[in-house]
């Protein structure tokens, strides 16, 4: 193996690292503060464009490692090696790019006040929802069980958010019932608000 080699597995482990320390880091900007940036739908034309940039930096990418050698050739652990941090690399700097890009397109903010009070903000105006038992319901949506309708009641007001579900929370869902989306999105994972909705949902 040259010193060319142990350079490039160097350099990719290390920006590999990097990336990941970065995807970190901006997924963390929003849950420390509590809060999740509200969409019109799961990808826009601008999330769907920084989404493929990663891939577009891939590609030259690798046409230099393979054309210079930089992987010796006959050598399936570098080989696997070289997959482990591209793959890590370019995964985490879509989740970094996407969730700086969701910040910037966020039409509002949903913000988990305490463990009993939301918080949502769109368009310049406030909503506080006082979470009681039983005020809470979740339904799949029409267009797929991956996607959930968050209805949130305070007594005379409800508020209508979706977004996408991890199966483990699936169990928080009222079955029989898929409803059309109302709302905004909530953009990125859901498990946190779904850990605080459950002591209030009813699936009667």
């Amino acid at each position: 193996m040259e010193a060319k080699h142990v350079i490039t597995l160097a350099l990719g482990t290390a920006a590999a690292a990097l990336a990941i320390a970065w995807a970190v880091r901006e997924v963390r900007l929003d849950s420390r503060a509590r809060r999740y940036p509200l969409m019109r739908g799961p990808l826009s034309a601008g999330l769907f464009v920084t989404a493929l940039l990663p891939f577009a930096a891939l590609v030259p990418a690798l046409y230099a490692i393979f054309t210079l050698e930089f992987v010796p050739r006959g050598s399936p652990g570098m080989f696997v090696a070289m997959l482990a941090w591209v793959s890590a690399a370019t995964l985490a700097s879509i989740i970094a790019l996407i969730t700086r890009r969701s910040r910037r397109e966020a039409l509002g903010w949903l913000t988990l006040v305490d463990d009993d009070t939301l918080r949502i903000e769109r368009d310049g105006e406030s909503l506080t929802v006082k979470l009681r038992p039983a005020s809470v319901r979740l339904y799949f949506l029409v267009d797929g069980p991956q996607y959930a309708q968050f209805e949130l009641r305070d007594g005379e007001v409800t508020a209508h958010l979706w977004g996408m579900l991890a199966i483990r929370d699936f169990k928080l869902v009222t079955e029989g019932y898929n409803v059309p989306a109302r709302g905004l999105m909530v953009g990125g994972s859901t498990r946190a608000l779904c850990e605080l909705l459950a002591p209030y949902v009813t699936r009667d």
